[in-house]
């Protein structure tokens, strides 16, 4: 694949990150939500999105339940600048 498909895909990914934000369901639990599980959750799915870039969009993985949208979207941008190699 060359680096501009590439690019295209991550660019696809990206955007299907930031959209899981529009998903937004609250858990009930008493004790909170995961918020490692969550990102961990994203991290597959964007890991999957690159491997299979005609797969179906993902959604808001389950572990996101409850997660505020501030750290969805934190999350979806560590991903990414991780994957860009901006980030730690």
């Amino acid at each position: 694949m060359s680096k501009r498909a590439w690019g295209i895909v991550a660019v696809s990914v990206a955007a299907v990150l930031v959209a899981l934000v529009a998903f937004i369901t609250h858990g009930s639990g008493s004790s909170g939500p995961d918020l490692g599980a969550c990102k961990r959750a994203m991290q597959r799915q964007f890991d999957y999105g690159m491997k299979h870039p005609d797969a179906p969009a993902g959604t808001r993985p389950p572990e996101c339940r409850g997660v505020p949208d501030k750290d969805v979207q934190r999350f979806a941008g560590e991903i990414i600048a991780h994957y860009n190699g901006t980030g730690s």
